[in-house]
């Protein structure tokens, strides 16, 4: 039971660290089911689902392309080369380790 209970204890420190997460745009916020899909969102989830990617590989890139266009302030079809460049920067500068940064990169 010391396990268990060791567990709890822990779950408020987690909870901190998720919330600093979300701060940072590190963990995705889902969007109400009734909030509409933007022809470009659809179009990737098209494009992944063509390409038979698993849920979990279409929640991260869904994860990491919100994370790029909110870096960037607009829409992630916009985004330049340099603009990429900067936004690796900033996720290294973050400490994102680098096979996240791949994963990102990928998506």
């Amino acid at each position: 039971m010391a396990g268990a209970s060791a567990w709890i204890e822990r779950r408020p420190a987690r909870a901190e660290h998720d919330e600093l997460l979300q701060q940072r745009g590190l963990i995705m916020q889902y969007p109400d089911l009734d909030t509409p899909i933007s022809p470009l969102r659809q179009r990737l989830i098209d494009d992944m689902n063509m390409r038979r990617f698993s849920r979990e590989t279409q929640r991260n890139y869904l994860r990491d392309i919100g994370r790029l266009a909110s870096f960037l302030g607009r829409s992630p079809d916009t985004a330049t080369a340099d603009d990429l460049r900067r936004f690796q920067i900033e996720q290294q500068n973050d400490g994102v380790p680098v096979p996240t940064m791949n994963s990102i990169v990928s998506a």
